[in-house]
């Protein structure tokens, strides 16, 4: 036969065996397959695979293709039994023996174990990473002159042979695998499903089927939405594709349909399973009961947030009834004391008019100056006590208006730190008035943030501006002082328990308004408050 022929009989006859191989799921049916087909092309007396495991000294002949009636070889052999033929292999070198009397491949051991000392072979190693792992081996009881096409065949044999086999047992190990993951699937609560890498899913637990009632079919591709709540489907299913997308595990929560047609919460979890090159080649998922979890959860939620309104209605309702204390005594201030002052003052006014009408001697002259020290100190009382009523309660806040009010303690203010200010008030006319609780809560953070601005500012110049738009109004403190680092001050306060920047917030927070503040060293500081115009009155 001429090389072309014997290429082409070569060609014919490994097409053959791999058709022949592809159904074959059994490792020891696919080996005896293999030594079948390549013995009787070889008209060989043995065929054999022989599995090698180094490391236990073992060789192992599951088939051996017997022709003519010859015992089989098959069995459990010592590796290290086979002499130079084994480092033969174990290199990777395969061994083609014409006459085993004549070779120089076979020592004298090995022509003896030979069955009448005239066997010719070829045996094709499998070294993988370095290590014998199976050899296909063809032998025959005469002298045979093996052609480079029969040594050929035998090696390309020996590797179709290794990757079928090793092929049919990694999917048994998968078969395996699956069936036992199958078996723990059916026997946890949670509800497990595996999807395609597309997110597509092909497969759910008898769980599934029955806390939903959705048959499988349904179920599969993107069905197991229909299974969810309304309102949570959207998002369920976007929040799914999303991390199919970007290949990232998902955790989420959502409600989940029973048969009985009550949803309760489950948390969902699902992972990407990934190839050696890193691809997705499938999804699973598991939902697991959390109603109990989240039903509590919500009823903590509610407590809170009741708790918070209970709260924040107190705070409220202290602050207003600080405010009318604050009237009150500012009222008694003005109307009781001031009178009394005034009164007083204008006593001293009279004995000093007498005591001038009196003979200028020296006790009168003594007299004189003294109720000109009392007249002068009933000034400053009645001034002081003014003060200390303005700081409490300006009437003109309650009589007048914010604005009012702003301008008379921004003038007061200015007169008594020596640092210019100015108000500007726009749209505090319009209908309906603010809230009075708005206007009062507005007043103390401007006099607030002015006291902070005298204690530390080092200003110059300040300014109060105060616009009303859209039901909001917004208040304004600026100035132009020394500034300072935000941050820090917060931390400091907060160590300190300073209570001034964190009652104005309060105060705004509480009428469900914001207070943000502006500053840097060396640049001034401004604070800026916004509240509705309108607020719900506070909880009883």
């Amino acid at each position: 036969m001429d090389s072309a022929r014997a290429l082409d009989a070569r060609r014919g006859f490994l097409l053959a065996l791999a058709d022949a191989l592809r159904p074959l799921a059994d490792p020891v049916a696919i080996q005896r397959e293999v030594c079948r087909r390549l013995g009787e092309h070889l008209a060989a007396e043995h065929t054999y695979y022989v599995e090698c495991a180094t490391a236990d000294d073992r060789a192992v002949v599951a088939y051996d293709h017997a022709r003519g009636g010859g015992a089989s070889l098959a069995g459990e052999y010592r590796l290290s039994a086979c002499g130079d033929l084994a480092s033969l292999h174990g290199r990777g070198e395969p061994v083609v023996v014409d006459d085993a009397q004549r070779s120089a491949l076979v020592s004298g051991a090995g022509r003896a174990a030979s069955a009448a000392a005239r066997v010719a072979l070829v045996a094709f190693p499998l070294v993988k990473s370095g290590e014998l792992v199976a050899a296909l081996c063809v032998a025959t009881p005469a002298p045979r002159g093996w052609t480079a096409e029969e040594v050929a065949l035998v090696a390309d044999a020996a590797e179709r042979a290794w990757a079928a086999v090793e092929r049919a047992r990694a999917e048994a190990a998968l078969r395996e695998s699956e069936a036992r993951f199958r078996t723990v699937a059916e026997l946890v609560p949670d509800l497990l499903w595996e999807s395609d890498p597309d997110g597509a899913t092909r497969w759910f637990n008898a769980r599934w089927t029955e806390y939903t009632g959705q048959p499988p079919d349904a179920a599969r591709g993107w069905g197991w939405v229909d299974a969810l709540h309304p309102d949570d489907r959207a998002r369920a299913g976007d929040d799914y594709r999303r991390a199919v997308a970007r290949g990232e595990p998902l955790v989420h929560e959502h409600r989940i349909r029973g048969r009985d047609g009550r949803h309760r919460w489950f948390q969902v979890r699902a992972e990407p399973l990934r190839d050696a090159d890193g691809r997705i080649v499938r999804w699973f998922g598991a939902a697991s009961d959390v109603h109990a979890r989240r039903l509590a959860l919500e009823e903590v939620e509610r407590r809170v947030v009741a708790r918070t309104g209970e709260r924040d209605a107190l705070r409220r309702r202290l602050f207003d009834a600080e405010e009318a204390e604050r009237r009150r005594i500012a009222g008694e201030l003005h109307d009781q004391l001031g009178q009394e002052l005034t009164a007083f003052r204008l006593g001293l006014d009279d004995a000093l008019r007498l005591a001038a009408r009196r003979q200028a001697d020296a006790a009168a002259a003594a007299l004189g100056a003294r109720l000109t020290q009392l007249q002068a100190l009933a000034g400053r009382m009645t001034a002081g006590v003014r003060a200390i009523a303005l700081e409490l309660r300006p009437p003109e806040l309650d009589d007048v208006g914010l604005a009012s009010a702003l301008e008379s303690y921004a003038r007061e203010w200015s007169a008594r730190y020596g640092v210019g200010a100015e108000v500007a008030v726009t749209g505090l006319a319009a209908s309906p008035p603010v809230a009075p609780e708005v206007a009062s809560a507005l007043y103390r953070v401007a006099q607030e943030a002015l006291t902070n601005v005298a204690k530390h500012a080092r200003a110059s110049q300040a300014s109060v501006v105060v616009d009303r738009t859209d039901g909001q109004v917004r208040l304004v403190i600026e100035d132009d002082g020394c500034g300072f680092d935000p941050a820090a001050t917060a931390a400091r306060v907060r160590r300190e328990r300073r209570f001034g920047l964190a009652g104005m917030r309060e105060r705004a927070a509480l009428l469900g308004g914001e207070l943000t503040l502006e500053s840097a060293p060396g640049r001034g500081t401004a604070v800026h408050v916004r509240l509705p115009a309108a607020v719900p009155p506070a909880a009883p």
